[in-house]
This record gives C-alpha cells, sequence and structure tokens, in this order.
C-alpha cells in the first residue's frame, strides 16, 4: 500500500476523513491507522476507498511515491 498516495488522496478527496470512514463503515480510528500503516486493510476495503477517491486500486498499491 503506498501510504504517502493514499494520504494525498484523502486530503484532496471532496469527503472529509470521518465522511470516507463512515462510507467505509468503519470508524476513524481504524481508517487513521489504515493511513499511518499501523494496520493493513482488506482487499476488500482497499477497493472500496478506491471506489470512494475516484482511482485505481493498481495506483493505490503500487503508484510511486508523489
Amino acid at each position: 500500500m503506498n501510504l504517502k498516495y493514499l494520504n494525498e488522496k484523502i486530503k484532496q478527496s471532496s469527503y472529509t476523513t470521518i465522511e470516507i470512514a463512515n462510507m467505509l463503515e468503519i470508524s476513524r480510528t481504524i481508517l487513521w491507522r489504515y493511513r499511518t500503516g499501523a494496520v493493513q486493510m482488506s482487499f476488500d476495503t482497499a477497493v472500496k476507498l478506491a471506489k470512494i477517491l475516484e482511482i485505481e486500486i493498481t495506483d493505490l498499491i503500487t503508484k510511486e511515491n508523489l
């Protein structure tokens, strides 16, 4: 998971972190843990997050650091 890319896309999103967490049906704390790499998200969650952020799942997984 490219955490730098993930965090950049979340910041660029029109959604707040609370809204994203709600759409993923997780707590804001779990989303933060995903963003910091403390917890690895499931593939299904990564797919949902990619859809929310309107990015390709392959970019989320393999995109080089910005």
